[in-house]
């Protein structure tokens, strides 16, 4: 999942020509990013903050909350030539939501 998420935010950083983009929980904790590692952690650690601070010399910021079994998620970007995270967040839902396999009786037992 994490390789899945990770290769969805590498192609929208690319073609939206984001700086840094990241999906964080909702305690700023890094679940996937692009971009340079430091800045995608503090990205992830800004996420949550109802003020929206501007990471380092970041102009442009764009947060998009979404809800995966019941758990708040954060798409976070910056810098976009093309922002937009509406794509970014589908592809997240369909990621992160896909169905758990069913147990089966035998490996209950």
């Amino acid at each position: 999942m994490e390789k899945a998420l990770g290769l969805l935010l590498d192609a929208a950083r690319q073609r939206q020509g984001y700086a840094t983009l990241v999906v964080a929980d909702e305690s700023g904790l890094l679940v996937a990013g692009s971009g340079h590692f430091a800045e995608c952690e503090e990205l992830a650690a800004y996420a949550p903050l109802s003020n929206h601070p501007r990471p380092r010399n970041h102009q442009r910021r764009e947060v998009e909350s979404l809800m995966v079994d019941g758990i708040s998620v954060l798409v976070t970007g910056v810098d976009a030539r093309e922002p937009g995270l509406d794509a970014i967040v589908a592809g997240c839902k369909r990621i992160l939501g896909r169905a758990r396999p069913a147990l089966t009786a035998g490996l209950m037992a």
